[in-house]
């Protein structure tokens, strides 16, 4: 039996107490383990699903991506060899394959944790105007996997037709024709083209008759639009007068005008020193004037440039502009610059500013001019032998050429898009024109020379005409890759 003292003892006894402690210790840093290891199990599983959400979601996005980049190859493809809009689209939509698809087999992907990921790519139309609309829209549907585990993404793409831009041969100006017109160009009794024509007006606006020919290309529906040169260039500059000068008993040189109407003048040497302002320049009686320019290139401001029977040479390595505010007379066998370097001289005349009473330009007897001229609005009359040996600028309604008018240059380019022009009695022209309408009888002739831009004044910022193919830009819009 315990009595107080065995009671006393046994409270007091450390024997097994340290047993215990390790006991409980371990039964408590078991269960953390265990724990810790469900804790640990469970966030593997959950980063291992993660990398298989996150992996089928790449996987389906490279499957829009690259899908994506043949849609833009297809449709470039698919606009070079269509004519309209129906087989553009055909084109597209046969190469895509339309609701069939695609595992993109030509394309790997590594395996994920043993399992290999797959895709599937299918391209829908989704809408069409109409039938005869040059837009359609398409979307990309791409489902990519890993094992069991799937994502879809889409992506619309609008594909347009902007019609076909045919790139003409490279062309200057006059667009690679010996003949251009807005309207109608007929030939008759004997004309002849050397050389391709070409139109605004459809292909029944160029007809020949009573053995006239056109001995190239016929271009109909051009829809060309040309526009005179910069205008801006008739508002002439202000130049002083040139002194006086007396030669004899005349006076060669008075109050600026300049005046070879006297035996006395007769082959005088006029020295361009700077530029002038001649309110009229007057030669006659086939007496002859030598305008020195120099080194450089010089300019004059004439109101009247009057030749009844007279002759203009230059001399100096400079060019000359003249630019007249008035009118131009030239009368029988006049000529400017005879046997001359054709770009050493350019002619302006202003207009009239008077739509009803334009000015003219009227050259019927043997006269010659070798150099450039740009009128303003004058009406030309070359006739009877007349010849020019440059490029002829008019913004003048009517041009009449006949009666042996021979433009010889070598790349003469007439340019009178807002002229009916008649080209009649043998004149001969070789380079090129461009009129409103172009009628030709009698034995007449263009052979068709092309034109350089260096040779060409009067259009100083023209640039060869290049026709631009559409951009990519232009033929697809893509829109945003996005889940489904």
């Amino acid at each position: 039996m315990l009595n107080r003292n065995n009671i006393k003892k046994v409270l007091t006894d450390n024997n097994g107490f340290s047993f215990i402690l390790v006991l409980i210790v371990i039964v408590v840093m078991s269960i953390l383990a265990v724990s810790l290891l469900g804790v640990t199990s469970s966030n593997m599983n959950l980063s291992a699903r993660e990398r298989e959400h996150q992996g089928t979601y790449y996987i389906a996005e490279s499957g829009a991506t690259i899908k994506l980049e043949e849609v833009k190859s297809i449709v470039l493809d698919a606009y070079n060899s269509s004519e309209n809009t129906n087989e553009f689209f055909t084109e597209i939509e046969n190469n895509l394959k339309l609701g069939t698809p695609d595992p993109l087999t030509n394309y790997t992907f590594q395996e994920s944790f043993g399992k290999t990921p797959h895709l599937n790519v299918t391209v829908e139309e989704v809408e069409n105007r109409n039938n005869d609309s040059d837009i359609k829209i398409y979307k990309i549907v791409s489902k990519g996997g890993i094992g069991n585990r799937e994502r879809t993404v889409e992506a619309l793409f609008t594909a347009s037709w902007p019609g076909v831009r045919e790139t003409p041969p490279p062309v200057y100006i006059q667009d690679y024709v010996a003949a251009h017109a807005s309207g109608n160009i007929h030939l008759d009794g004997g004309a002849e083209i050397i050389g391709s024509v070409s139109t605004n007006g459809p292909r029944g606006a160029v007809t020949t008759t009573s053995g006239a020919a056109i001995r190239g290309t016929i271009f109909p529906d051009l829809e060309r639009n040309y526009e005179l040169p910069d205008r801006e260039v008739f508002d002439f500059p202000t130049f002083p007068r040139p002194p006086n000068h007396r030669i004899g008993d005349h006076d060669v040189v008075r109050n600026g005008s300049i005046r070879i109407t006297n035996w006395q003048a007769s082959g005088y040497e006029f020295d361009i020193t700077e530029n002038f302002y001649i309110p009229e320049l007057i030669i006659d009686s086939n007496r002859n004037l030598t305008l020195n320019v120099g080194h450089s290139d010089k300019e004059i401001v004439v109101d009247h440039l009057n030749l009844p029977n007279g002759h203009i040479e230059l001399k100096g390595s400079g060019n000359l502009t003249i630019y007249v505010s008035d009118q131009i007379t030239m009368g029988s066998g006049s000529k400017i610059n005879e046997n001359g370097d054709i770009s050493k001289l350019n002619i302006y005349l202003k207009g009239s500013n008077n739509p009803s009473h334009p000015k003219n330009i009227n050259l019927s007897g043997s006269q010659e001019i070798y150099g450039s001229i740009y009128a303003e609005d004058a009406n030309l009359n070359f006739t009877s032998g007349a010849g020019f040996q440059g490029h002829i600028v008019t913004g003048g309604e009517s041009v009449y050429l006949s009666g042996g008018f021979k433009g010889t240059s070598d790349s003469l380019l007439f340019y009178a898009p807002n002229a009916r022009v008649t080209i009649a009695g043998g004149a001969e022209l070789f380079g090129s024109i461009i009129g409103q309408t172009i009628n030709m009888t009698g034995g007449t002739r263009i052979t068709y020379s092309p034109q350089s831009l260096e040779s060409l004044p009067f259009f100083p910022n023209y640039e060869q005409e290049e026709i631009e193919p559409p951009t990519l830009n232009e033929l697809l819009q893509v829109g945003t890759i996005k889940e489904r």
